[in-house]
């Protein structure tokens, strides 16, 4: 299967969950582009002043942040005309059912809990960016 080259957005307050998410991204695509923030209102602040930059392909985003919630950041991606196309994966420490519910009705496109074992996480990640980079069409 041919991938497409994708640029990925983390949005973590934890150094190692991006890191772990880097490391699974770049085993399935060395050549990934790949950014991140670790707070909630700078990532919103460069959402609001995004001007004509290159959009991420994929949003991974943990729910749990500083500064502003990452359902905050959900719901305002996926009212917002310029953001709204792009996949959410939403990484959470929570598998409760009623915080699953909430996130996919804010429109998350996926939702990955962050507590099953590291490799079991690592498969899933590179599994999801799999999917995202060589069987479904994105918007250009």
């Amino acid at each position: 299967m041919e991938h497409k080259k994708l640029s990925i957005l983390c949005i973590d307050d934890n150094d190692d969950h991006i890191e772990i998410l880097k490391r699974a991204f770049e085993k399935a695509d060395p050549d990934i582009t790949f950014s991140s923030f670790h707070d909630g209102e700078k990532v919103m602040s460069a959402f609001h002043s995004w001007g004509g930059a290159v959009y991420p392909d994929l949003i991974f985003l943990d729910l749990n942040l500083p500064g502003r919630d990452g359902q905050d950041i959900l719901k305002f991606l996926k009212q917002s005309e310029r953001f709204r196309h792009i996949p959410v994966i939403v990484l959470s420490s929570s598998e409760r059912m009623e915080d699953v519910r909430h996130a996919y009705q804010l429109g998350a496109n996926t939702f990955l809990s962050k507590s099953i074992v590291f490799g079991d996480f690592f498969a899933a990640v590179v599994a999801v960016y799999e999917y995202w980079s060589a069987i479904a069409l994105l918007p250009s």
